[in-house]
């Protein structure tokens, strides 16, 4: 007759590990996942910014508001309290006896939005969310979708368009992560 003998202290440790998945190692693998998904966005976004610098006249697109603030700005460097506008100068100048603003200079591209670009990623119980963008105020008019100034429109990439043509290969690195991660949790 034929035997078969179990050991319940081999199940045991097989419950064991699995409910120990179930409880912790799921949800670091899932945020382990999801920062790949931020890592491998980031990198796409920046492979494609900044685009060149075009030349273009940029004042016929001004708004009312922007061009309030253009001149409040050149007169707040001439008179020395502005920083802004880097690769600008203005100066006041007294011709036939009037004060008048001379202005030169060019656009000086800093590299400041690209370099500010990161992800962060958080987790509930059962939400992780991977947040891509950046805090710099001018940001919306350059990069975001809904705001994107028309000086900018089909120059720069949108961060909204940019993700939907990445949604497929972002779904591979997150997949292929849990498997991996899951894989090396569960000892296969």
């Amino acid at each position: 007759m034929a035997q078969a003998t179990f050991s319940l202290g081999e199940w045991r440790d097989f419950t064991r590990d699995l409910e120990k998945f179930a409880r912790t190692d799921q949800q670091k693998i899932i945020k382990r996942a999801a920062e790949q998904v931020g890592l491998t966005l980031d990198d796409a976004v920046k492979k494609k910014l900044p685009p060149k610098v075009r030349r273009q006249s940029v004042a016929k697109y001004w708004t009312d508001k922007q061009r309030k603030w253009w001149w409040a700005t050149m007169r707040a460097k001439a008179d020395g309290t502005s920083n802004a506008l880097p690769g600008w100068t203005a100066k006041w100048r007294t011709i036939k006896g009037r004060q008048v603003l001379v202005i030169s200079g060019h656009y000086k591209r800093t590299g400041l939005l690209v370099r500010s670009l990161d992800f962060d990623v958080t987790q509930s119980a059962s939400v992780t969310t991977v947040r891509y963008g950046t805090n710099v105020q001018y940001a919306k008019w350059v990069i975001d979708l809904d705001n994107q100034s028309k000086y900018h429109a089909g120059n720069w990439l949108t961060l909204q368009v940019e993700v939907q043509r990445q949604l497929p290969l972002l779904r591979d690195v997150f997949a292929n992560e849990v498997l991996e991660q899951t894989k090396a949790a569960l000892g296969g």
